[in-house]
């Protein structure tokens, strides 16, 4: 059928995918059966068969609980016999009677079973205590509302007769019972705050009865106004359970949760100032990665790595209409699985393993449909073909394999140490001198031309990271970014330079982890690149910062930048040492070497 089969599974997850298989079978074998209207004693039997199929009754609990279940199926099926009642009956009145009866409360259950008691408001409880506590009173759960069945014709206002029971009249009765019930105390608790905005809130129309009748005829001691006895009968807790409110000796206010105690207090560490946190107190070892993060998005680092505050982005809505083209995620995914399929391949196989995992990517639905899927895979091969090329012209000037190297450095970025451990992978040398420079080199799926003169940059990043930590670590590299147009080379750095390059960089990241830094990425290099005045290299920062009408800016795809800097202003405007020095120390020496317009 021309449908790429679903990559194999096996050991652990072979066991949950058989599971989801089976339970998938026994849904279906059971809905078929459910869909079709059958007597009651059929039903009976269904119903058993259901329970068992699913349940497991093994526990104490769950024994009971399987019992209620069987002694409520027994006694519908008495009821119906009883009455002669022997007609099919569809799927939704025998469920809608089960869920009926499985919500109400037994009213045989325990009762007066300690010296706290709780239970639901249910007639002939009217029991006299000394403190009656009523929980979650809020306006539209109580008087409850009981949901009337398609077919009950009492619940229809035409039908109703002088008589008929209303179930929100009983719960007023019962309102009224509980209140007659305490003796020397009265706790009425409802949400009065909105939990999103700390808004206001209605308690239940009762007891704002209860309250405008308190109102009408009492006044407190020392004042005659009707707040005063609102007031001072109403208690307003606040929003959170870890307010100052709870742990200040200056009220009443008290909380059983001490563990929200510690937020309140004073540690010996220094707190920071003008809104920038103390330095962390060791410094740690960090790698490649760290660093890498730090010129992608600065700020992330300082929410990431010092605040453990991650800022998921809500997951898009499934489209559901046709795809004509990839997106660039999709490109840069299926073009990297090509060409590591590639590079596993011997030279004289590369084009046909090219060719069948394009197919296969056809196959399993990732690419567009018909014609325009032909065209998406053309590319992506040919894009595969030119870097595979450039590639070869780079393996025959460094014909042999490297292996790995550690990386191990301490520098002193303001005075204080800072350790960085990592590995380069994937060296390559001319001959078999070990004393000789090596090679190291990654992959670029887009041209280096374009409207886009940052992007070159940005796809340098990584390279240029781990370039910087070699040439520092006294290794001579030639690092290669090799794109479907051409190779962007960086020779090697002096050792000095590098680790006064690789210095600054954690310097900056160890401001980073202080406060988020007013710096990124996209922006930052388009300052840095953009030819003309600095009203114009500022326009064009704003512009990639904004975004316009046609183009979203960086603020609109990076949460991290966004949440402390709303806009470009805000961004000129951060503290020390501002955009325009960090994006000089930060970015400068990459476009210097490898992105000059």
């Amino acid at each position: 059928h021309n449908i790429e089969p679903y990559a194999g599974v096996s050991g652990l997850e072979a066991e949950l995918i058989g599971n989801l298989a089976r339970l998938i079978e026994v849904l279906e074998h059971h809905w078929r059966i459910l869909r079709r209207p059958a007597a009651p004693d059929e039903w009976g039997q269904r119903l058993r068969n259901l329970t068992a199929d699913f349940f497991e009754f093994s526990l104490n609990e769950d024994i009971v609980f399987g019992q209620g279940l069987e002694d409520l199926l027994e006694q519908w099926l008495d009821d119906c016999q009883a009455a002669g009642f022997n007609h099919e009956l569809p799927a939704a009145v025998v469920a809608d009677m089960l869920l009926a009866a499985l919500e109400q409360s037994s009213i045989s259950q325990r009762f007066l079973a300690g010296m706290v008691n709780f239970c639901t408001l249910m007639p002939m409880r009217a029991i006299p205590f000394k403190v009656v506590g009523l929980l979650g009173m809020n306006d539209g759960d109580y008087p409850r509302y009981y949901p009337a069945p398609d077919f009950d014709l009492m619940a229809a206002a035409s039908n109703y007769r002088p008589g008929d029971r209303s179930r929100r009249e009983d719960d007023r009765y019962l309102f009224l019972e509980a209140l007659l019930s305490a003796r020397e105390r009265l706790y009425i608790s409802y949400t009065g705050r909105n939990a999103r905005d700390n808004s206001s809130r209605a308690p239940s129309v009762l007891v704002g009865q209860l309250q405008d009748y308190l109102a009408a005829g009492w006044r407190t001691a020392d004042s005659d106004r009707e707040a005063d006895l609102l007031s001072g009968l109403t208690r307003v807790h606040p929003l959170q359970p870890f307010s100052r409110l709870y742990f200040s000796a200056d009220n009443d206010f008290f909380t059983y949760a001490g563990e929200w105690s510690d937020i309140h207090t004073v540690s010996g560490q220094t707190p920071g100032v003008d809104g920038i946190l103390s330095a962390v107190g060791s410094p740690g070892i960090i790698g490649c990665r760290q660093l890498i993060t730090l010129l992608k998005s600065p700020a992330r680092v300082f929410y990431n790595y010092r605040l453990g505050v991650y800022f998921d982005e809500l997951a898009a809505p499934a489209d559901y209409s046709e795809p004509f083209s990839l997106d660039a995620l999709a490109v840069y995914s299926f073009s990297n699985e090509l060409l590591s399929s590639a590079l596993a391949a011997e030279p004289d196989d590369r084009d046909r393993v090219l060719t069948e995992r394009a197919a296969a990517l056809r196959r399993a639905g990732e690419l567009p449909l018909a014609g325009f899927g032909e065209l998406t895979a053309a590319r992506l091969r040919q894009t595969a073909r030119l870097i595979l090329t450039n590639e070869e012209e780079l393996m025959s000037q460094w014909p042999l394999a490297a292996g790995d190297r550690e990386i191990r450095l301490s520098l002193l970025p303001r005075g204080r140490e800072q350790r960085l451990e990592d590995w380069l992978s994937g060296l390559r040398q001319r001959d078999e001198k070990d004393t000789g420079p090596l090679a190291r080199w990654e992959f670029s799926y887009k041209e280096g031309g374009g409207k886009d003169k940052t992007g070159c940059c940005r796809r340098m990043l990584s390279l240029w990271v781990r370039h910087l930590t070699a040439c520092a670590a006294g290794i001579e590299l030639y690092s290669y970014l090799i794109g479907p147009d051409k190779n962007v080379e960086l020779p090697p750095l002096p050792e000095t330079r590098a680790r006064q390059e690789l210095t600054g960089l954690m310097e900056y990241w160890q401001l980073a982890l202080r406060l988020p830094l007013p710096l990124s990425l996209k922006t930052a290099l388009t300052w840095v690149i953009s030819k003309g005045g600095a009203e114009k290299r500022l326009a064009a920062a704003r512009k990639a910062y904004e975004g316009d009408s046609f183009n979203q800016g960086e603020r609109d795809y990076d949460p991290c930048i966004r949440r402390s800097y709303a806009d470009f202003e805000a961004l000129m405007a951060g503290p020390e040492p501002g955009f325009t020095a960090l994006a000089a120390a930060i970015y400068e020496p990459l476009a210097r070497m490898a992105c000059s317009p």
